[in-house]
């Protein structure tokens, strides 16, 4: 397998994991607040965290095609790190996408520092709950690489 084929499969786990995020959050808070969910109206909370799941997954992906073996230590500094910098990433620069997508522009009042602070907070907030998922998906990732590159990786995560 050629590092591009990593580049390509750290995407399509990037997708798949802001997909699975993005219905179990929305799942959970609209459970909370009492409405059923609504798919189509919702789609922005997919638009937030696809662009920067699917860029720090390439990443992920490119660290476990170098890497012959990863301990459980490893793994979960690499979760660590990953879920930071994609909670981040969704916090400020992914919620100012979705802004854009949804109504079309930013509008001239917007206010950009308390999305890029808010997104710090939300960022601290959200890692006890996104670890779990995370290192699922990490996992996965480090056995399809594996897999692809012609060692079964059965000493990883010892």
């Amino acid at each position: 397998m050629r590092r591009i084929g990593a580049v390509f499969i750290g995407v399509l786990f990037g997708l798949i994991a802001a997909a699975v995020f993005s219905y179990c959050f929305l799942v959970v808070t609209n459970a909370i607040i009492g409405r059923g969910s609504l798919i189509a109206t919702d789609i922005w909370v997919f638009y937030a965290t696809s662009l920067p799941t699917a860029f720090v997954f390439v990443f992920v992906a490119n660290y476990l095609y170098n890497k012959p073996f990863l301990t459980k230590k490893k793994l979960w500094i690499l979760t660590f790190i990953s879920v930071f910098c994609i909670s981040l990433l969704v916090g400020g620069i992914g919620i100012l996408a979705s802004d854009l997508y949804m109504i079309g522009h930013i509008p001239d009042v917007y206010n950009y520092s308390g999305r890029i602070g808010w997104g710090f907070v939300y960022a601290f907030g959200s890692m006890p709950f996104s670890m779990f998922f995370a290192v699922v998906f990490i996992k996965s990732l480090s056995i399809v690489i594996g897999l692809i590159k012609g060692n079964s990786r059965k000493n990883d995560f010892a």
